[in-house]
């Protein structure tokens, strides 16, 4: 369909990858979200991550985000053991990262736990990751994850 010099197949990845991840946000900010708009966030969500995982050479930091906004989209849905799932993933890839995924995954983390009524648990990942808020240098990154924590309803 498209001669081999007219169409770039990691550049259409990268494409879809970012505009899937934008759309699980315009669905997760709104709050009169149907079932139907639900289905979609959660498809976006692995669209998302498909598509970056068939760029060659994909990063261990956009697989560690990819499956940390899928475990966001399970924990949103109540779907706790897949919200664990892909929390774990995200910290998997976020071993060898910057402070702000490893942050990152442990509020995913704690996310989870938190669905599944393991509020120990998720008191424990959310000290962990306040550990890594302070190793943060930069002020974005520090603000995200700040606010992701705080929306986690915990008191520490």
């Amino acid at each position: 369909m498209f001669p081999n010099d007219a169409f770039d197949i990691t550049a259409a990845h990268r494409h879809f990858a970012t505009d899937s991840f934008n759309v699980v946000w315009s669905f997760l900010d709104r709050p009169d979200r149907s079932p139907a708009d639900d289905r979609m966030m959660l498809a976006a969500a692995h669209a998302s991550l498909y598509h970056w995982m068939k760029i060659p050479g994909v990063s261990s930091q956009q697989l560690s985000v990819g499956y940390w906004q899928i475990s966001r989209v399970y924990a949103v849905l109540g779907l706790a053991g897949e919200a664990k799932w892909a929390a774990d993933l995200a910290h998997h890839y976020a071993e060898n990262l910057s402070p702000f995924y490893k942050g990152c995954a442990c509020e995913a983390k704690a996310r989870a736990d938190l669905v599944a009524g393991k509020t120990d648990d998720a008191l424990k990942n959310l000290a962990i990751a306040q550990v890594y808020l302070q190793e943060i240098r930069d002020k974005d990154e520090v603000e995200i994850l700040e606010a992701d924590l705080k929306s986690l309803g915990l008191q520490q």
